[in-house]
């Protein structure tokens, strides 16, 4: 019986949907994760003389990757079934190198449940009988996760949690004092019964109310709730009793706590407990662990939908609606905030920052992928504007946007200009004199920093992030003791895409027209000062001996021919770059949920909106 193969990676949305494409149309596989075999990574790279993955081999036949196969089904979809039909009637694949994996080898699936959930003596002390989500007869002490589970569904049957607009202010996500004390009474007593009819005076109620008002000061206190500041005076944080009197008040304001920053994927709690096995100890493991996690969410989740342009395509798409209501995807969210206790400081070595480059790479990725269901996925020009100066995540010196990631922290925290709307010039992402300056990653200890290329800036790392558009380079993950070799292969797989890097010779005019990613145009001041630098990094990225490397070292010698011409002449030469058209659309179904900068705010102006405030902060 034949066998198709393909060689994966855990974080690859490429080879999420491939799988899910072959799954469409009744095909089982045999799945090689590079993830848990790295060393299977030499034979795929000899059988098919490529680094990216998904690839793909019908028996001992290499069909290609993801887009060859997106290719093949839009050329002729039932050509495909045939021939896929047929390969699987031949013999199994002799090849030691497409060998299957055994059932449970390399696995790291350890119980979930256990790595989600927090320490039992972490727990609130107080006692729902809402159904346990542990699925326990006897409802054990809530944890945070569980009370601002249970919460959430209670005031949102309510219609409790909404944008409140108060004087010029509208305080996003909030819920009146009210709903806070039936919410609590629905989910930790058997009653139903409502409060708001209880009176101090009525001695049948006065326990109960008080009994409420207890549990509502315990949420405030452990931060499952946090009270809404309406004034410059107030503070989000101030702790609350229920000697207080603000329960049950229509006036006072009230947040989940998740729901405070929701555009910080590390603020679900107030912070992560410690245990004997603590994160702090190596961090990008932990997040190595829920990343992985996350992938199999992502893949339970992916379903093949029918393409929004083409009525007789069928592509597969990421349904983040449906994932968003996953509780393990949100106690996933919920586990991130271990992230509140890295101090970035602990990552750096003497002589490398390899360890803290590679972690901020992966904090990176994992936010546009946690966040893209969170806050939603910004579908156009104007949401992104906001969607990268407002996303991202906490560490424990403070927070850090996916803007300040990429170019304060792994871009040497260059000058650029805030865009076609800033009238002031250029400026840092990360201001002179702001602490988080002291994390600005080195590069001097990268290969890619030599006397050849003497930069404190690696290109390569633009290879390395995902901003989770369709023509954004893969996702990996990086571990700082390979760190450079994994760079290096992050380039090469990027060049070897013909959508990245193409070279078309035209001999009837003797011209040569290299057309490369969007990337290359707009951080050209990290690739190289001149177009004979461009072409020179992107062919030492080519597969050797590959076509398109030879055609780019001929272009290469070309330009060197007009470097000392006017510009006469140069307008003669026959070497022309252009730049291939961004591909923004992203994976996920028409269904899920659209980004819009309220959605990672806390509030807004009531007549400038919560767009202009966040385009210009």
């Amino acid at each position: 019986m034949g066998r198709i193969t393909i060689f994966t990676s855990a974080s690859c949305g490429h080879c999420r949907r491939a799988k899910a494409t072959l799954e469409s149309r009744g095909f089982e596989y045999s799945e090689v994760s590079l993830s848990a075999h790295p060393a299977r990574r030499e034979d795929m790279t000899a059988l098919a003389s490529r680094v990216t993955v998904p690839q793909i081999f019908l028996n001992e036949t290499h069909f290609g990757g993801n887009d060859d196969l997106e290719r093949r089904l839009r050329e002729d979809p039932d050509l495909f079934d045939e021939e896929v039909r047929r390969a699987l009637t031949m013999p199994d694949p002799k090849d030691a190198r497409l060998r299957a994996c055994a059932f449970g080898e390399g696995s790291d699936d350890d119980d979930d449940l256990s790595f989600l959930s927090p320490p039992r003596d972490a727990r609130l002390g107080i006692y729902a009988d809402a159904p346990s989500s542990l699925g326990e007869t006897k409802s054990p002490p809530c944890d945070h996760f569980e009370a601002t589970f249970f919460l959430r569904q209670a005031l949102t049957a309510r219609g409790a949690i909404r944008d409140v607009a108060v004087g010029k202010r509208v305080y996003a996500r909030c819920f009146d004092g009210v709903a806070f004390r039936d919410a609590t009474l629905a989910t930790f007593f058997t009653s139903s019964a409502s409060t708001k009819g209880a009176k101090k005076e009525d001695v049948r109620t006065i326990d109960a109310v008080a009994s409420v008002d207890r549990i509502c000061a315990s949420l405030l206190a452990h931060g499952t709730v946090v009270r809404v500041a309406l004034s410059s005076n107030e503070k989000e944080e101030e702790p609350f009793s229920e000697n207080d009197d603000v329960f049950g008040e229509r006036a006072v304001l009230f947040r989940l706590r998740a729901d405070t920053n929701p555009g910080c994927v590390s603020d679900a709690r107030l912070a992560w407990p410690e245990d004997e096995s603590s994160d702090s100890a190596d961090p990008n493991a932990t997040l190595k662990r829920c990343m992985r996690i996350l992938s199999r969410l992502e893949t339970k989740h992916t379903t093949v939908t029918v393409n929004s342009t083409n009525a007789h395509e069928k592509e597969p798409r990421l349904n983040r609606a449906s994932l968003a209501n996953d509780q393990t995807f949100l106690r996933l969210v919920d586990r991130l905030s271990f992230l509140k206790k890295v101090r970035l400081e602990t990552l750096r070595e003497k002589r490398s920052d390899a360890r803290l480059a590679a972690f901020l790479i992966n904090a990176y990725n994992a936010v546009v992928r946690v966040s893209m269901t969170t806050v939603g996925v910004p579908r156009d020009g104007l949401a992104r504007a906001t969607y990268f100066k407002r996303v991202g995540v906490r560490f424990a010196d403070g927070f850090y946007s996916l803007d300040d990631i990429e170019h304060g922290l792994l871009r040497g925290n260059v000058e650029s200009s805030r865009g076609f709307f800033h009238f002031g010039g250029t400026r840092r992402p990360i201001e002179r004199g702001d602490p988080r300056e002291a994390h600005v990653v080195r590069w001097d200890a990268s290969s890619f920093s030599n006397k050849k290329h003497p930069t404190l800036r690696d290109p390569r790392v633009h290879f390395a992030l995902n901003c989770g558009a369709r023509s954004c380079p893969p996702v990996s993950f990086y571990e700082g003791e390979t760190l450079d070799e994994a760079l290096q292969t992050a380039a090469e797989g990027f060049c070897e895409d013909d959508a990245n890097v193409d070279v078309v010779a035209n001999t009837t005019t003797n011209k040569t027209t290299v057309r490369l990613s969007k990337l290359f145009s707009w951080y050209r001041g990290d690739f190289g000062a001149s177009d004979a630098e461009v072409l020179e990094r992107v062919q030492d990225w080519c597969p050797i001996g590959s076509a398109k490397k030879k055609a780019l070292l001929t272009s290469l010698t070309a330009l060197a021919n007009t470097v000392n011409d006017d510009a006469r002449k140069k307008k003669k030469r026959r070497i022309e770059i252009s730049y291939a058209p961004y591909d923004w659309s992203v994976d996920a179904t028409a269904d899920s949920p659209t980004y819009a900068s309220a959605n990672a705010r806390e509030s807004w102006g009531r007549f400038t909106g919560s767009f202009w405030e966040s385009f210009w902060s």
